[in-house]
């Protein structure tokens, strides 16, 4: 019996480990979209309270006659309609982009476990590298009003937030850190 026990355990604290794997992967690539459905619900309503509420989610809910059920908003509701509606979209480019990213670090961990096996993982790390940091750099044109990194590009010559101004060195050198505003 206490074997019966403890292999019913073991098994059922496996079954609890893939179910808890299985929904951190999904988790991850859902990026947080959620939809509302049974398992969201309060447990202890009947199943007769849950279908208004189940029906009030679905947004394409028909009547037994083929109506659509309408419903006028106001502009205030269709507008927080429609920044729910592009934030969703925002929430599935970031999945997306997740899905590319986790992608290709997979497929550059393959080409670096190839390149080991021929002798040549150091020189791919290099060239990588290289890559990387060519992909990484700004080479899209400036947004109007956006400032330059390079001062004498900005009118006024003002610098961006966090240059090391030669006149703060000096101040700094000078006065010590604290006298630097």
């Amino acid at each position: 019996m206490d074997a019966k026990l403890r292999e019913y355990r073991a098994k059922r604290r496996r079954q609890e480990l893939i179910d808890e794997a299985k929904s951190k992967v999904k988790n991850f690539f859902a990026a947080g979209v959620k939809e509302k459905d049974e398992s969201d619900m309060d447990p202890a309503l009947s199943a007769h309270e849950r279908e208004p509420m189940l029906s009030a989610a679905a947004p394409s809910a028909s009547f037994p006659s083929g109506q659509r059920n309408v419903v006028l908003m106001s502009d205030d509701e269709a507008w927080e309609a429609e920044e729910d509606e592009s934030s969703t979209e925002g929430l599935l480019s970031k999945r997306i982009r997740r899905t590319t990213t986790a992608i290709l670090a997979l497929l550059w961990l393959t080409l670096l476990l190839i390149s080991h096996q021929l002798g040549l993982a150091l020189a791919f790390c290099v060239i990588s590298a290289i890559v990387f940091i060519f992909l990484c750099t700004k080479t899209t044109p400036r947004k109007p009003g956006e400032p330059s990194a390079y001062s004498v590009f900005n009118p006024n010559c003002e610098s961006i937030d966090g240059t090391l101004k030669a006149e703060q060195f000096e101040r700094e050198i000078r006065y010590g850190p604290g006298g630097v505003h």
